[in-house]
């Protein structure tokens, strides 16, 4: 019994270590999008920068800027993000295609 306890808390300080190191790695990327929102770097996101934010994003889906998002260009955002994952062009994204994106695009942002 003894043995078992030794394993099972071994193997939770172990995960908890692993969890510690992933939330330790995910930080970078939403310190990354934090600096995004905060415009003049004060360490806080304002109203205004995230009304900024929101705006340069609504101008990104309204692709023929007339003030409005149609269906087709909600849907084109959606596309774009689909064919950047679908690698090999065949209509379907596999595990493998979404994993080795996701790599390419961290290794893009993190230059």
């Amino acid at each position: 019994m003894r043995k078992a306890t030794l394993c099972l808390a071994g193997a939770t300080a172990f995960g908890l270590a692993l969890a510690g190191t992933a939330a330790a790695a995910q930080q970078p990327r939403h310190g990354k999008f934090f600096d995004k929102l905060d415009a003049n770097k004060d360490g806080v996101i304002t109203q205004v920068e995230s009304r900024a934010a929101r705006t340069r994003h609504f101008d990104r889906l309204d692709r023929n800027h007339d003030g409005t998002i149609s269906l087709e260009e909600f849907h084109a955002k959606g596309a774009r993000r689909f064919l950047r994952f679908d690698l090999d062009g065949d209509g379907r994204v596999t595990r493998e295609e979404m994993t080795e994106a996701k790599r390419e695009h961290r290794k893009r942002n993190s230059n």
